[in-house]
């Protein structure tokens, strides 16, 4: 199983932070120590820090980033990775696991860790399916 407990714990960590300084800047604001505006604009320097927090994190548990199996299976159906991540989750950004899974645990929860993953086979399929659908109207 890949070490994947570390980066739920570390979201859950940055997501209590997060909520922390939220409650924080809203009890600021209630006692008339931040102005509306003022008070705006820390929750969204927040949530940016957040944001960029989460990304950090999963490039470095391996979290979005598809393999190199994954990647030469699309290659061989015809999807790009960018296609793929929208056909899955509708963003040209993957989030999901590097088997192709839109799971992001699927490689130790679903198969596993290192076999070759199920989901995608049936992702895939159903994919190549839809695409055809849709070319032939």
């Amino acid at each position: 199983m890949r070490a994947t407990s570390g980066y739920y714990q570390a979201i859950e960590t940055s997501d209590s932070l997060l909520q922390e300084r939220q409650s924080q800047i809203r009890q600021a604001e209630d006692a008339g120590l931040l102005t509306p505006r003022e008070a705006a604009e820390l929750r969204c320097n927040a949530l940016s820090g957040h944001l960029a927090a989460c990304k950090e994190l999963r490039q470095r548990y391996g979290i979005g980033a598809l393999g190199e199996a994954a990647l030469e299976r699309l290659r061989f159906a015809g999807f790009t990775p960018e296609q793929w991540a929208v056909a899955q989750s509708g963003s040209p950004q993957w989030f999901g696991d590097s088997c192709g899974c839109p799971d992001d645990r699927c490689d130790g929860f679903h198969h596993a860790a290192g076999d070759d993953c199920g989901c995608l086979s049936v992702l895939l399929s159903e994919a190549i399916a839809s695409r055809a659908a849709g070319s032939a109207r």
